[in-house]
């Protein structure tokens, strides 16, 4: 069964939310995007599996304090019954002296349905 209008938008509204609660400093709400067993995959030294790891990278990223926002566009979400794939492109807007571009790159995700709604399993930052 391919996935349903509302699939969709709680999709959209999980990829609004993990950027939120990133840009919020939120680590234990930021994981929670994630399954138990989730993958974070950014690059050799920006990986994380698994629920521990994941806030504990979130809470190394916020420790940085570098003040920023994720804007992500250009989603494509594809799929049927519990599973579900996303590509979607991001722009980091650094806010310290002013804002400015600071990254760009494509996420490719892989969701699944959980009892407590869509889930990323594995995330991974790319740059196509």
């Amino acid at each position: 069964m391919a996935l349903s209008a509302a699939d969709r938008l709680e999709i959209l509204d999980l990829a609004a939310r993990y950027n939120h609660l990133m840009d919020g400093r939120d680590a234990e709400g930021w994981a929670e995007c994630f399954t138990p067993d989730g993958v974070f995959e950014g690059g050799p030294r920006l990986q994380a599996s698994g629920r521990a790891e994941l806030v504990a990278f979130m809470e190394r990223l916020i420790a940085r304090d570098l003040p920023a926002v994720h804007w992500t566009n250009n989603i494509v979400i594809e799929g049927s019954g519990d599973s579900a794939s996303m590509t979607l492109y991001l722009l980091v807007i650094e806010l310290r002296d002013g804002p400015r571009a600071a990254h760009f790159g494509v996420y490719h995700d892989e969701l699944v349905r959980t009892a407590n709604g869509w889930r990323f399993r594995k995330r991974r930052l790319g740059h196509r």
